[in-house]
């Protein structure tokens, strides 16, 4: 069973310190995701897989590689069972920066929804009072245009422009 992992960072980052994710939690999550990995793994029982932690050390590189204010674009591929889902959620997480998370189908999205990400969460407050939170996109309507995506940002509604706080005009 091979890996294959459509990333290839430049340059290896070891980010050691704590950071404040932006948002209203209080508490502070390790910005490394190989420490967070193991937390989560440890509180639920599991075993480390040698595949999911490439993953998350090669996620976790391309997004600290990245320019702080440019988007960080990263696919990933690898067999069933080898815990994707944990890994680029937890690389996303460690970064502290708001994260969009595209599916390629719908049971994936609804796997994510409903177990993936309720069971993390259970996860994170657990180990670190830390209060994930997260929604979901769905339906055409939620695929806005640049028009849409500008009117919305001249309206001004603090909920619908949530996603955008980090950016800047």
């Amino acid at each position: 069973m091979t890996e294959n992992f459509l990333i290839n960072p430049a340059k290896k980052v070891e980010p050691t310190e704590v950071v404040q994710v932006p948002d209203a939690n209080k508490s502070k999550l390790p910005r490394d995701a190989t420490v967070l990995l193991d937390a989560v793994l440890e509180h639920r029982g599991w075993d480390k897989r040698a595949g999911q932690v490439q993953m998350v050390q090669a996620i976790s590189e391309a997004i600290w590689n990245k320019n702080p204010n440019a988007p960080v674009d990263i696919s990933t591929n690898a067999p069933v069972g080898t815990g994707k889902s944990l890994a680029y959620i937890l690389a996303a997480l460690a970064s502290g920066k708001r994260v969009l998370v595209a599916t390629s189908t719908k049971s994936l999205q609804d796997q994510l929804i409903k177990e993936e990400l309720p069971k993390l969460k259970e996860d994170l407050k657990a180990i670190y009072d830390y209060d994930l939170t997260y929604g979901m996109m769905k339906g055409k309507s939620n695929y806005p245009c640049l028009a849409t995506t500008r009117a919305m940002l001249n309206a001004g509604d603090a909920d619908d422009l949530a996603l955008f706080d980090d950016i800047e005009q």
